[in-house]
């Protein structure tokens, strides 16, 4: 959830909170108001019939008014009560507010009650209650739509920081400039993430430049130790050792040659700029690789299955999208059986390649790993199907690599 969003909801929270304890408050003090009003008449009321008593006025008005005489003396406290009175006139009960008081009036003893009705008090409390919760939703509205508004304008210093964020990328080399603002603690981020970012990047520059200085210096002792082997292996010996020995030398500095190039090439892909892109007929392309690997694939006595009938073009770097293709079927055959089946299939923008093999120990996923190869092949370097994820990534391409007995199957969704 956003934090803009977070801060609303407690906002909507408390607030809703905060207004029914209002209302309910009010409530108490509308009813206290109302009651002590309605109170008060009835003590005035009942005064003025006391005086018409003492003059000899008639002042009994049932239901409203009642004067019971009394034949003894009470000493009784005046009491207020609610009480319900059933009317034959209205065929239905009404709600009462009752005083009740006794008096000794020219030497008479009464019994007086006052009544007046609620039914206008409910209608006054309900019509004051509509009112404020009207009044009190809308100012709820109001509040919420100013707060959401103040909160935006507050962090929008930060969320433009999330996107520069985002789009920092120690590959383009260039400094993260972020956003200032007028409170504090964003300004606090925004400077320990400037700080993170420089050294970040002073960090990146020296192993970019470490790399490329180490992998340019590997080069040149390489070709010289692969030519000096090979000119003494042109030589006789009668030592076969000594020939064993520099077959070994050029194999190995063969194997540390091509190594050196795949990870200056994995090292490349982390930058899509290095790599423009133009329209290929995927068709065709697999085809030139497919016949670039024939002598291997006869070598081995491997059965070649095609259907590449699909007229998809993709837009790729050219010598990106062979080395991908390239990788995928020289491990299709180098890790196939001898006499085994391998299909290359192109059905619209899937690409596909089955061939036979053992049951993988580990689960295929972990072949797109750096330096993860099968255990009999010694002479793998274990980067190939890792060369081959990484351009699927830079291009953000789906593969899929599983292992359905007793077939392994590699497929690509190519764009």
């Amino acid at each position: 959830m956003k934090l803009l969003n977070k801060i609303s909801l407690y906002y909507i929270f408390n607030t809703a909170i905060l207004f029914m304890v209002g209302l309910f408050a009010i409530y108490l003090s509308v009813d206290w108001i109302i009651s002590e009003r309605s109170d008060g008449q009835l003590r005035d009321t009942s005064k003025e019939v006391t005086l018409k008593l003492k003059r000899g006025i008639k002042a009994e008005y049932p239901p409203l008014i009642e004067i019971i005489e009394l034949t003894s003396e009470y000493s009784f406290k005046p009491t207020f009560k609610d009480t319900t009175i059933y009317l034959e006139s209205e065929k239905e009960s009404e709600i009462y507010r009752q005083y009740t008081v006794y008096k000794k009036i020219n030497e008479k003893n009464y019994k007086i009650i006052v009544r007046t009705s609620l039914i206008e008090k409910e209608d006054l409390f309900s019509a004051i209650l509509i009112i404020l919760i009207i009044i009190l939703a809308l100012l709820f509205v109001i509040l919420s739509l100013i707060n959401r508004y103040t909160a935006r304008k507050i962090f929008k210093p930060f969320y433009n920081n999330l996107k520069h964020l985002d789009m920092f990328s120690l590959h383009k080399n260039d400094s993260m400039i972020l956003d200032e603002s007028n409170i504090d603690e964003f300004n606090e981020l925004k400077n320990a993430l400037t700080k993170l970012s420089e050294k970040a990047l002073k960090e990146y520059r020296s192993l970019k430049e470490f790399s490329e200085d180490l992998s340019h210096e590997l080069q040149t002792p390489l070709a010289v130790i692969k030519a000096k082997a090979e000119l003494l292996q042109q030589k006789e010996f009668t030592d076969t050792e000594i020939s064993s020995n520099l077959q070994s030398i050029i194999n190995n500095a063969d194997r540390l040659d091509k190594l050196n190039r795949s990870l200056i090439l994995l090292t490349k892909l982390e930058t899509a700029d290095l790599f423009p892109t133009q329209k290929i007929l995927l068709s065709s392309r697999i085809e030139k690789i497919i016949d670039n690997y024939s002598d291997a694939i006869n070598s081995k006595e491997i059965v070649l299955h095609t259907n590449l009938q699909s007229i998809h073009e993709i837009e790729f770097n050219e010598n990106l999208l062979d080395i991908l293709l390239s990788n995928l079927i020289s491990n299709s055959i180098k890790h196939n059986i001898p006499k085994g089946d391998l299909f290359v299939e192109l059905k619209d923008s899937v690409f596909m390649i089955r061939n036979n093999g053992k049951e993988p120990k580990q689960s295929p996923l972990h072949y797109f790993t750096r330096f993860t190869y099968d255990e009999k092949s010694q002479n793998s370097l274990g980067l190939g199907l890792a060369i081959v994820k990484k351009i699927c990534d830079l291009y953000r391409i789906k593969i899929e690599y599983t292992f359905e007995k007793p077939f392994h199957i590699l497929k690509i969704n190519f764009p």
